[in-house]
């Protein structure tokens, strides 16, 4: 098992730590689980070699029975009671616990995963440096389970409010689990919380896939809000370990989210 249980908790701690240690926070899809997830996304050799902490909670089936994270339930998006508000505490918690202020806190999920980390972006801005959402949705997209699939297929709403922190947003056009269009509405939400970012945009060709990029920009040239549109990729992590459930071959997200955690201030 690549993880160590520490007091409960899936953690990775790499061997040296020094003051601005940053923290992953790691959220599994569903029918996955925390050893599933890092497994196919590589995370802890990469967290390793970049000196970061991991933390992967995991969804008990009593919660849902797919193991998914309830992202499309109101109470679990709250303030207060429910999961967003669970694993926020789990990041102060474990941010307290070695000196690591809020922003050197990241979050990053597939599929739910992805979706809750943009809930946790946009209900708690303030205690995440960034969030990276793969194969996702919108914040607020669905109310129940039936809405959930309506905008797993067809595209959630945008009305909730958007990430307020830094955001990667990665989804293959090719995605027949969640469409491709809940990527740009999580776009959408982020921008209007963000208002005034210039964009760039460009086409690149990465591991034989086809892949549109924009960025977002401030005033002060600091990289706000990153996507990637990745041509071919269904619902899998992009360039994740075969080893893992819900991978496929393409550019590598998880170099692609570790490198844009790591611009310092969003400054690239």
């Amino acid at each position: 098992m690549p993880f160590s249980y520490v007091a409960g908790r899936a953690m990775c701690i790499p061997k040296r730590l020094h003051a601005t240690t940053p923290l992953i926070l790691l959220l599994h899809g569903c029918t996955q689980d925390p050893d599933d997830i890092a497994i196919g996304t590589g995370i802890l050799e990469a967290a390793e070699k970049k000196c970061m902490i991991v933390v992967a909670p995991a969804q008990p089936p009593q919660a849902n029975a797919n193991r998914c994270w309830n992202w499309f339930e109101p109470r679990h998006t709250a303030k207060d009671g429910g999961e967003a508000a669970f694993l926020t505490d789990l990041a102060r918690t474990i941010g307290h616990e070695f000196a690591i202020a809020p922003d050197r806190r990241f979050a990053m999920g597939m599929s739910a995963g992805g979706a809750m980390a943009v809930a946790l972006g946009a209900v708690f801005p303030d205690d995440f440096g960034a969030v990276a959402c793969h194969s996702g949705l919108p914040n607020g997209a669905a109310t129940d389970m039936g809405a959930a699939f309506a905008a797993m297929s067809h595209g959630g709403s945008d009305q909730g409010r958007g990430v307020g922190c830094r955001l990667f947003v990665l989804h293959g056009n090719a995605d027949r689990t969640v469409s491709p269009a809940n990527a740009q509405a999580v776009l959408r939400q982020a921008l209007r919380e963000q208002p005034g970012l210039q964009r760039r945009a460009a086409a690149a060709r990465l591991e034989n896939r086809n892949v549109h990029i924009s960025r977002f920009r401030d005033a002060e040239a600091g990289l706000r809000i990153e996507i990637w549109l990745v041509r071919g990729l269904g619902h899998a992590w992009s360039g994740g370990a075969a080893e893992g459930s819900h991978t496929a071959p393409g550019p590598s997200a998880t170099d692609a989210v570790m490198r844009f955690f790591l611009t310092s201030k969003g400054k690239a």
